[in-house]
């Protein structure tokens, strides 16, 4: 019963709403909404009739157009997984440096900075993982080659045996 009252009043308000002089505009809007509604329902009638079913379409770089921080991050890994399969070819160091280059030129300069920011400490992390790597590889007889000074010197090596003669203890 209530729900009868509610659609008797919208039906009330849509009359109204008819029944009110629109100016020309208003009347070309009106116009150009009913007509895109009935294509819309053409289209739907048709894909029934032949079948089709609505795929939502896949995410991919082309047709994804990101407006926030977390959608950005989703657009990046796309980019990077795409890009991944050329690291090995000669050219990809040229290619992201005229990336890089060519999408930071209509930045700020302060956003700029903070991009190389990131990218020296990437050159930092990467730089010690090769010393830590490098020092790994060496082997045993290699690490032997240092001097025996310093904190590098086992307690056993610093005692002495007083058993051998030192010529510079009879010196005058």
């Amino acid at each position: 019963m209530r729900l009868e009252k509610l659609a008797k009043m919208e039906e009330m308000k849509r009359m109204a709403e008819e029944n009110k002089e629109l100016s020309p505009e208003e009347e070309m809007e009106e116009k150009l909404r009913r007509q895109r509604l009935q294509e819309e329902s053409d289209l739907e009638l048709a894909k029934d009739a032949f079948g089709v079913i609505d795929v939502p379409a896949q995410k991919t770089i082309d047709n994804f157009n990101p407006l926030n921080k977390d959608e950005f991050l989703e657009l990046s890994s796309m980019i990077v997984q795409k890009l991944a399969k050329f690291e090995g070819r000669t050219e990809y160091q040229f290619f992201l440096e005229t990336l890089v280059r060519d999408c930071c030129a209509g930045l700020d300069s302060e956003d700029i900075k903070k991009i190389s920011n990131n990218l020296n400490v990437l050159v930092n992390e990467k730089q010690k993982l090769n010393k830590v790597a490098k020092g790994k590889k060496k082997t045993g007889a290699a690490n032997k080659k240092t001097l025996a000074t310093g904190k590098g010197m086992k307690d056993d090596d610093m005692n002495f045996d007083d058993s051998y003669y030192n010529e510079y203890e009879d010196f005058m």
